[in-house]
């Protein structure tokens, strides 16, 4: 019964959800891997401490790549994404490689980008009469 009781809690552990709040450099085009399989990438500059920013890729697969669909450069997302990781033996030296992914499952816009935001309508720009002096 312990050994059923500390896999459940390991199992929590392992698949704990994570998530991360940063500015968004770049989404990428949704890529087309294989007739059934499709990605999209999300590059964004994470600052934990503004003197060192990171630069992080995450991916959206399959369905969820259309999350990041409305969202553009400069905008303030909370990302919510699961790390996964697997091993791999290389072909031609047979040493093994860890590859290691930040798969997203969903966003939150925290602050749009400046650049991207509605613009107010200012006023309409002046109409001068062909009678009226121009002012120059």
């Amino acid at each position: 019964m312990k050994c059923c009781i500390f896999m459940l809690y390991l199992s929590k552990i392992i698949y704990k959800n994570m998530d991360i709040t940063a500015k968004i450099l770049r989404v990428e085009a949704t890529e087309q891997v294989t007739e059934k399989f499709q990605k999209r990438k999300l590059i964004v500059e994470y600052a934990e401490n503004p003197t060192y920013p990171q630069t992080l890729e995450f991916i959206a697969i399959q369905k969820t790549t259309s999350i990041l669909d409305g969202y553009n450069e400069g905008d303030e997302v909370k990302i919510f994404y699961n790390l996964k990781g697997r091993e791999n033996a290389g072909k031609a030296d047979g040493k093994k490689y860890v590859f290691n992914t930040l798969e997203i499952w969903k966003l939150e816009l925290v602050k749009k980008s400046i650049d991207f935001a509605e613009k107010k309508e200012t006023d309409s720009p002046k109409v001068y009469d062909e009678n009226e002096e121009l002012p120059f």
